[in-house]
C-alpha cells in the first residue's frame, strides 16, 4: 500500500566513521549466552550528512535515534544498493561490525 511504513521493516545503522560505537549497544538485544563475539553489523562513513542525503534522495526511510541513525530495508539486497548508491556518489562507506569490543574469551 502506497505511503505506509512498516514499522516492523528490518533496518541497517549508519554512524560517523569516527563514532563511539558503544553508543549503538545500549539499544542492542545482547543475548544472555552466546558462543561466539558479539556483532551488530551496519555502516560506517566519513560524510554522514552527505550519505543521508543521498539515501533518503533514494526514497529509503531514515529513523534517527538518539546518538546514530537507522535507515529501514527490506531486505539483504538494499544493503548493497545503498554501498553503490553511496559509491557512485563518491561517499566512502563500508559494511562492518560496529560493536567490536565485544568478545568472550
Amino acid at each position: 500500500m502506497p505511503g505506509v511504513v512498516n514499522l516492523n521493516m528490518a533496518a541497517v545503522i549508519i554512524v560517523e566513521k569516527d563514532f563511539d560505537l558503544s553508543k549503538c549497544l545500549p539499544d542492542s538485544a545482547m543475548p544472555e549466552f552466546y558462543m561466539e563475539d558479539y556483532s551488530v553489523m551496519g555502516l560506517k562513513t566519513r560524510s554522514l550528512p552527505q550519505a543521508l542525503n543521498i539515501i533518503e534522495n533514494h526514497r529509503f526511510i531514515i529513523v534517527k535515534h538518539k546518538s546514530y541513525y537507522k535507515i529501514k530495508i527490506e531486505n539483504a539486497a538494499d544493503v548493497l544498493h545503498i554501498l553503490n548508491l553511496l559509491g557512485q556518489n563518491n561517499v566512502d562507506a563500508e559494511y562492518t561490525d560496529l560493536i567490536d569490543h565485544v568478545y568472550q574469551g
